[in-house]
């Protein structure tokens, strides 16, 4: 309707001036301020300056926009250095699957974080803005707080997966990601080297065992799934999704969490994703990821459980900061929303920005009954998981 009402607007104003314009050429007029010069193409030529407000909402929504994604820079970033430096350092790798799922998850995640919050909202609410750099005091505290939290369950997720491998060890040759030299005799010359690198054609001029098989440069074994590679990946990309959620900008500068049904499909879907692999509901969806079973419920459990805290605990520190820091913002994000919008005007007409308000709530409650069926089903998946009996697994 709104576009609708757009498009008359624009026809008429452009055949008005169509008509202008024939009558100024044959009776010779001048041409008026504004009509030619630099500034022709930003002069708006409407009789009403309605324009200049969408023009602020627009900037509003864009630079609150870019902090969120200074923040998730900035903690993808933290949560990078840590992982090159303690987990692949000690050897962690992934499956053929895991990056691919992962890197889906990501981008779904992002891109629709990403429209949600450059779209502005329908009014401009006075006074409040987003913070003007990423080093104030709230935006820093937030960050900090949250690259902590996600830094203290990965690595608690990881400790948990170490102690699986010690009690319930998988049978397989796999040590991980090990870097090692392939001539492991007693002297390592240059010839040695030269010849693991280039192949086996000159292995036997510049060694003196002639009958050894060539090895690599790397001895590297093929992938084995493993509880540490199953904690790594679960807890990444449900990290990810809690990312994208918290640090959405929403109400008042750009559609909330609800009223953008791709943010919550991807958000949804990756926790599901992750609580049906801690289940191992679908066994085919583990080998295809190659997730390793779990041997016991509890370790389940204990891998659930830092999945909440790591949830709850996030939302928390972005809600108290923003509580105690930015106010403002705190209070029309808990401004209650008045449903009555779509039955007070039945008979007049309504403008642009209650037209708007309107379709954003009825999106609101289609997407609410969205989110409450994945969330049902998490439900039930996570009831699997604590009512699965004790029993161990052969490996």
């Amino acid at each position: 309707k709104i576009l609708a009402k757009e498009e008359r607007l624009r026809k008429s104003l452009k055949a008005k001036a169509t008509i202008e314009l024939e009558n100024s050429a044959f009776e010779g007029e001048e041409i008026q301020t504004g009509e030619s010069c630099l500034a022709s193409s930003f002069t708006l030529l409407r009789p009403c300056i309605s324009g200049v407000e969408g023009i602020l909402r627009t900037g509003v929504s864009a630079a609150a926009c870019s902090i969120s994604l200074y923040r998730k820079v900035a903690l993808n970033c933290m949560l990078s250095c840590y992982n090159l430096a303690t987990l692949y350092k000690n050897g962690l790798r992934y499956g053929k699957w895991m990056w691919q799922v992962e890197l889906a998850s990501i981008l779904f995640t992002d891109n629709a974080s990403f429209r949600a919050s450059s779209t502005p909202r329908p009014r401009l609410v006075a006074g409040v803005r987003p913070s003007a750099t990423l080093f104030q005091a709230s935006e820093v505290i937030s960050t900090t707080l949250q690259a902590i939290i996600h830094i203290l369950t990965l690595t608690l997720a990881v400790n948990s997966g170490r102690k699986l491998e010690a009690k319930y060890p998988i049978k397989s040759d796999h040590r991980g990601f090990q870097i090692k030299w392939s001539n492991s005799a007693k002297s390592a010359s240059a010839g040695s080297l030269l010849a693991t690198l280039v192949g086996s054609s000159m292995s036997n001029s510049l060694h003196s065992d002639i009958d050894a098989p060539p090895q690599g440069f790397l001895k590297r074994s093929p992938f084995q799934p493993n509880y540490i590679s199953n904690n790594v990946f679960i807890v990444s990309v449900f990290q990810n999704a809690v990312t994208a959620l918290v640090n959405h900008t929403g109400r008042p500068f750009s559609v909330c969490f609800l009223e953008s049904r791709p943010l919550c499909l991807s958000v949804s879907l990756s926790f599901l994703l992750c609580i049906v692999c801690i289940a191992e509901t679908f066994p085919y969806l583990n080998s295809f990821i190659q997730l390793a079973p779990y041997p016991t419920p509890a370790s389940r459990v204990e891998l659930l459980r830092l999945l909440l805290l790591n949830v709850s605990m996030s939302f928390f520190a972005e809600y108290f900061n923003t509580f105690f820091l930015r106010h403002d913002i705190w209070k029309e994000r808990n401004k209650s929303v008045c449903p009555t919008l779509c039955n007070d005007s039945i008979n007049t007409a309504q403008s642009a920005a209650e037209e708007e308000e309107t379709l954003l709530f009825e999106e609101c409650q289609q997407n609410s009954i969205i989110v409450s069926f994945i969330c049902f089903l998490m439900f039930h998946f996570s009831i699997q998981i604590l009512k699965q009996p004790t029993k161990v697994e052969a490996l």
